[in-house]
């Protein structure tokens, strides 16, 4: 893959999980080219988890990894977190720029053992003002098919039923408007939140 790089002089890298060979990869780049590295997630700085719940092994050297149910210090996911630091140590620290887009993933990678020296950036993810606007509400309602005089509730995860995504809490708060009339609730990503919500009891009114 590096070797279809086309000359430039700042490689970008963002999700790269399951797409590249660290070790090779970053031991091909060219040592003066500047990496400029946009994190989306905790796997860059962890032996493979994408999030890491209540476990903080990443800021050592991952082992006995609670997602791989494994009690033993030289697992997969202390292997895996082995061929990153190698193939970080192909690169001076101080040329590959770390960026995520909120202070909490900066606030993890500055705590981990990987990325710890890097220079880290917090760059909000940037919204292309040309196609996301304010638009006639109106017209916007009826080419979703949304009822017109509707109280509109918004629920945005890519996958549902990530508990982290709060799905627990948006089917509670559904229980308890579930008497306002014209209520009508939209989700985007995968899975429905509200799947349930035809089963759940409805509240007594006064």
């Amino acid at each position: 893959m590096v070797e279809q790089l086309p000359p430039c002089d700042i490689l970008q890298l963002h999700w790269i999980s399951s797409f590249v060979d660290y070790r090779k990869f970053f031991s091909r780049i060219p040592r003066n080219l500047p990496i400029v590295w946009t994190l989306h997630d905790m796997n860059p700085f962890t032996g493979g988890c994408h999030y890491s719940g209540d476990c903080g092994r990443f800021r050592v050297s991952c082992g006995a990894c609670p997602e791989l149910l494994s009690a033993v210090p030289e697992d997969f996911s202390a292997q895996s977190w082995r061929r990153k630091q190698q193939a970080l140590s192909y690169r001076d620290e101080r040329g590959v720029q770390i960026v995520t887009p909120s202070r909490w993933l900066a606030e993890q990678a500055r705590t981990s053992s990987l990325f710890a020296n890097m220079q880290m950036e917090v760059i909000p993810n940037g919204v292309d003002t040309e196609k996301f606007q304010p638009r006639d509400r109106r017209s916007a309602r009826e080419s979703y098919g949304i009822p017109p005089e509707a109280k509109v509730v918004l629920f945005v995860a890519d996958w549902a039923s990530e508990k982290r995504k709060g799905s627990d809490l948006l089917l509670a708060a559904a229980q308890g408007m579930i008497s306002e009339q014209e209520l009508y609730f939209v989700t985007i990503g995968r899975g429905s939140p509200l799947k349930s919500l035809d089963s759940m009891p409805k509240p007594s009114t006064m």
